[in-house]
């Protein structure tokens, strides 16, 4: 006999959440330990490094870079922490339920007026490797007829909202292409093409 399928999900932020979202850059940090490391070890040496201005250039460039990967990931993980702090999602049965601060909240499905999936652009085309420690981070925005608004973020489910969303809430929305998917601006605009349907993820 096949073991029944749960028909709601809890979405909530813990530590094991907060460690697979930050995974990015925690390989990304200690790559860059790992060879800073080496050079004061000896393993690179040094003194046979001409310091120059075009060395400068390139050393200050590569922290730059290094910069640009990491700590949009880190605004973003707090942004989102932020967000979602104390709460805790139901999500099943054609219901959403919100608990804050002992505060239960039920929404209707059906009383959703527009559901967007906002995602960085390698999340955006699926692509299997990551190229920023923030690749990773999306959320989603649920516009409610009557106004509100709710936001879900990738901390509350790192494996991917989009599974949840086709899963468990079994409405149509659309996938927004964003370089910093950031719940600070999201307006909501009209059809482009960065956005797709979920048929066609």
């Amino acid at each position: 006999m096949k073991e029944k399928k749960p028909s709601s999900i809890i979405l909530k932020i813990t530590l094991f959440n907060h460690i697979r979202a930050l995974v990015p850059f925690f390989i990304i940090f200690i790559c860059t330990i790992s060879i800073l490391i080496c050079m004061y070890n000896g393993k690179i040496d040094l003194s046979k490094i001409q310091i120059n201005t075009e060395m400068i250039i390139v050393f200050s460039f590569a922290v730059f870079l290094f910069a640009c990967s990491t700590l949009p990931a880190l605004f973003f993980h707090i942004e989102y922490f932020i967000r979602n702090r104390k709460e805790e999602y139901e999500i099943g049965n054609k219901k959403i339920i919100r608990r804050k601060t002992g505060t239960e909240t039920i929404y209707n499905v059906e009383d959703i007026n527009e559901l967007y999936l906002y995602l960085s652009p390698p999340k955006f085309r699926n692509d299997f490797l990551s190229y920023c420690a923030w690749d990773q981070y999306h959320f989603a925005k649920i516009v409610m007829k009557s106004g509100e608004v709710l936001y879900l973020t990738c901390l509350l489910y790192p494996s991917g909202l989009e599974k949840v969303l086709l899963k468990y809430v079994k409405k149509t929305y659309w996938s927004k292409k964003r370089l910093f998917p950031t719940t600070l601006y999201c307006p909501l605009t009209s059809n482009n093409d960065n956005e797709l349907l979920d048929e066609d993820l």
